[in-house]
């Protein structure tokens, strides 16, 4: 009887090893591309703490226009009201315009002469 060929197949342990470098393979993709996408973040969390710090630096200005702003419109609706011309004084006083921050303290004192807030503001600021 004459023989059949032999089919020539893989045997299942090279199927097994060859799915085992596969899935190795994925696996240092994996963690490859984790370690660049962590430090690409980490990059960007410490580029935007330097802005940040950067806009911080200039905000009290801004906060202190906005608040001066906004205790010059009380005192000209309530022209007695003695703590808006103290705030006044202050905010002044902190933007480095003294002449303001000095006529500001006038207004009060001629609203109540006798306080004492008066008195421990000019002790504070001049």
């Amino acid at each position: 009887m004459p023989r059949k060929p032999v089919q020539k197949t893989k045997p299942k342990n090279l199927k097994l090893k060859l799915e085992a470098h596969l899935l190795y393979l994925c696996s240092c993709c994996a963690v490859f591309t984790l370690l660049l996408l962590t430090s690409l973040n980490l990059e960007n969390y410490l580029q935007k703490d330097k802005v940040l710090a950067a806009q911080v630096q200039e905000a009290p200005q801004t906060e202190l226009s906005y608040e001066k702003a906004f205790w010059e419109e009380k005192v000209r609706l309530y022209p007695t009201y003695l703590d808006g011309w103290l705030s006044l004084a202050k905010i002044n006083f902190k933007l480095g315009d003294q002449e303001t921050s000095f006529q500001a303290l006038e207004i009060a004192k001629k609203i109540d002469p006798n306080s004492i807030k008066i008195i421990a503001l000019e002790k504070e600021l001049f």
